[in-house]
């Protein structure tokens, strides 16, 4: 008899299990929905990151970074915007996918440039409607991207 989520065979005490009957189930379970397909093989933290690294290659990175004294360096109508760059932890082999919130003190709102960003470095952009002559602002980032 199969359980309903999982489509695995019952093992009771009436049946002879055998290596092969665990085995069978323990392969759905390796298939159904990816479940333990995708382990952290290591994690760790470096300067403002906490990152992990899982077997199929992906490389996973949280932080938040606060520059100080952000100086106004350009106006793109309607916008005033400052420029700041985050050192990302060593690993990714690409440019991975950035995903900001914003916790801003000073300035609305941040984005990344992905042309001037590396493998190395996030280019931050932050942004507001009036100008400043310095702020200090505060972002999110998670990093998505590839180490092996």
């Amino acid at each position: 008899m199969a359980t309903p989520n999982l489509n695995l065979d019952v093992l009771s005490d009436a049946n002879k299990v055998t290596t092969a009957d665990w085995n069978a189930n323990w392969a759905k379970i390796d298939t159904w929905a990816g479940l333990f397909k995708n382990r952290i093989t290591d994690s760790g933290t470096s300067g403002i990151w906490k990152w992990y690294k899982y077997e199929d290659g992906t490389m996973e990175c949280f932080g938040q970074t606060a520059p100080a004294n952000l100086a106004v360096t350009g106006n793109s109508a309607p916008y005033y915007v400052a420029t700041a760059n985050a050192a990302l932890p060593p690993g990714f082999i690409e440019k991975p996918k950035v995903f900001l919130q914003s916790a801003s003190f000073g300035m609305i709102g941040v984005t990344h440039n992905p042309t001037t960003s590396t493998t190395t470095n996030i280019a931050l952009i932050y942004w507001d409607l009036v100008s400043h002559a310095s702020d200090s602002c505060s972002a999110h980032i998670h990093c998505l991207g590839k180490w092996k």
